[in-house]
């Protein structure tokens, strides 16, 4: 049962000021395939790398905003989720949501309950979803680890003849008994490979040809 409040978006605000104001130098290219860019690097006094990834594709801010609001489809392009529900949509632009991810044996799965929020820039068209732990409860399962922090930051730059630069921001901390260091060897290919999965949904129709009335285009 649930039967505690969300954590409000002003709280998740303070994510994307941590993220924006570090030092470009800090950050370290650890990959560069199929035009997306993903970087890493370890904050001072912590272990846990941080990953920014970037890429520039072809499409419209309601179309991006269309491949986040449809939370149940987050299986089809999210590196190893399978499930993904809404829990409760506490207006059109704010979405609370439950996730699995599957680990490899003999790791247990993770899962965790989240808050979505998207807000648009009005005068530069700039999308943010930023997404937190949410205060809301669900029993934990016995057979996963729930996972304790997570703070993700899509950022979608409109650009000249219909591109959008994206770029993506995440911290997690995937709980249990997985050391650190084994963590930071893999952390940089999961979201690389959710990036090639959310920009291949962009394509689908019924996002193409959606329209929200949160969400302004830029004018050419």
């Amino acid at each position: 049962m649930i039967n505690k409040k969300p954590i409000t978006f002003i709280f998740l605000a303070i994510f994307l000021t941590s993220f924006v104001t570090d030092k470009p130098e800090k950050w370290k290219l650890e990959k560069n395939k199929n035009g997306v860019k993903v970087y890493s690097y370890i904050p001072k006094g912590e272990s846990l790398k941080e990953i920014k990834m970037n890429t520039v594709v072809k499409t419209s801010l309601s179309a991006v905003v269309s491949v986040l609001q449809n939370v149940s489809d987050y299986t089809d392009w999210i590196y190893n989720c399978t499930t993904s529900k809404t829990i409760k949509k506490n207006n059109k632009s704010e979405t609370i949501y439950y996730s699995v991810s599957d680990a490899p044996w003999p790791i247990d799965n993770r899962d965790m309950v989240l808050i979505n929020k998207i807000h648009q820039d009005k005068k530069s068209k700039i999308v943010y979803s930023i997404t937190g732990i949410s205060s809301y409860y669900i029993p934990k399962n016995k057979n996963m680890v729930r996972i304790p922090k997570m703070k993700g930051i899509w950022k979608f730059t409109p650009l000249k003849n219909g591109y959008v630069n994206i770029e993506y921001l995440l911290k997690v901390d995937i709980g249990g008994k997985v050391p650190n260091w084994v963590t930071n060897m893999f952390i940089t290919y999961g979201p690389y490979q959710s990036m090639r999965g959310f920009i291949k949904a962009l394509n689908h129709e019924r996002h193409v040809k959606a329209t929200y009335d949160f969400i302004e285009e830029p004018n050419e």
